[in-house]
């Protein structure tokens, strides 16, 4: 099987409609999990762990809203393997960093 590939700019063209959306999702899912975060603070005191999730926050809301944008037109499994992968390894790098001050 080959495997084909394209141009950068594949995907259908976002709307604004479709800006909005991705705005609200990335918002949104910072203050929830911001909110989520202080939860955890203050049931779990200082911790570096929480700190470093803190500063990235607003990154795994940022790669769900690019479903709306970026990722417009590509199947669901590229979407959540885009998403998901990004995300993991983006929360993988802060509990690392976390880990690598903690120690």
């Amino acid at each position: 099987m080959m495997l084909k590939l394209r141009d950068a700019g594949c995907g259908a063209k976002p709307t604004r409609a479709d800006a909005i959306k991705a705005a609200a999702v990335t918002i949104g899912g910072s203050l929830a999990l911001v909110l989520a975060l202080m939860w955890a603070k203050a049931r779990y005191g200082e911790n570096p762990y929480l700190k470093s999730l803190a500063l990235v926050s607003w990154m795994v809301p940022m790669l769900f809203g690019l479903s709306y944008t970026e990722l417009k037109g590509h199947s669901g499994r590229v979407k959540a393997a885009f998403v998901g992968g990004l995300s993991a390894i983006v929360i993988a790098i802060a509990l690392a960093a976390a880990w690598l001050n903690n120690n």
